[in-house]
This record gives C-alpha cells, structure tokens and sequence, in this order.
C-alpha cells in the first residue's frame, strides 16, 4: 500500500468519526500506548507472582503501592519494603538486646520471699522460728537496730 493511500484511508476514517486526520493519529498513538503500560502492568503482576507467591494484594502496604504510582516495579518497590522491615527489625532487635545488657538484672527469688520484723519474731512459736529460720536471718538483715 501506497503512502498517498495510507493518508487516504486515515482521512476517510477520520471523517467517518467526525475527527481530524491528526486527531485519528493522536488516538491511535495514545491507544498503543495504553496497550503497551497494560501489557507492562501484567507482566510486572506476573513476576511479582512468581517472586512473591505467597502475597495477596490486600497485605502490601500503602507505602509500597505508593513507589509503583511513582514508576518503580511492584516487585522491587516490595522487595525494597521487605529489606526496609527487615533492617528496622535488627536494629530494633540490637537495641533490645544492648538494653537489657545494659539494664540492672532481674529481681532474684529471695527478694519475693517472706520478712518478718522483730516484733513477729518474738510472737513466734520455736516451732515456726525453725520453720521460718531462713526467712528470720534475711529478715535481721533489714533490721535497725
């Protein structure tokens, strides 16, 4: 086919549309272009299926829908996320571990165990002064005396 004919034919459509010559060329340019982001739009869908195939839609995050709106990838702006959680994770669990280094240690049993004061000392009978003896001498250590 001609060139002439081409323009003839685009002309003749035109008119049957009720459009301009370029404006028929203007659709057609922007439907080839929606044609070829779907396209990328499903092949991008389906790499991040088969990287991710355990990740429905609902459980990716705003921030990650947000980098595809900007132009990145669906699976490197969830493989950037992943990382991002990922790093956060360590760090927060290195400050936890340094903190509890840090921090003085745990009560021990001896702290829960019963006192008694002098004065519940001297009302008890020998036998629970045997049985609490323990107890009493952890007791006098608190004592003024």
């Amino acid at each position: 086919m001609k060139e002439q004919d081409i323009l003839t034919m685009i002309t003749e459509m035109a008119k049957e549309e009720g459009a301009t010559a370029e404006e028929l060329l203007e659709a057609i340019k922007a439907e080839r272009h929606t044609k070829k982001q779907s396209d990328a739009v499903s092949k991008d869908v389906e790499k991040f299926k088969k990287l991710f195939p355990d990740v429905l839609p609902a459980d990716i995050p705003d921030e990650v829908w947000e980098e595809v709106a900007s132009g990145t990838s669906l699976s490197a702006a969830y493989a950037l996320y992943l990382c991002k959680t990922q790093n956060n994770d360590a760090k927060a669990h290195y400050v936890n571990e340094e903190n509890q280094r840090r921090s003085a240690p745990a009560g021990k049993e001896a702290d829960t165990e019963q006192t008694f004061t002098p004065e519940q000392v001297e009302g008890m009978s020998d036998e629970n002064v045997k049985k609490n003896f323990k107890h009493i001498i952890r007791s006098i250590k608190n004592w003024k005396l």
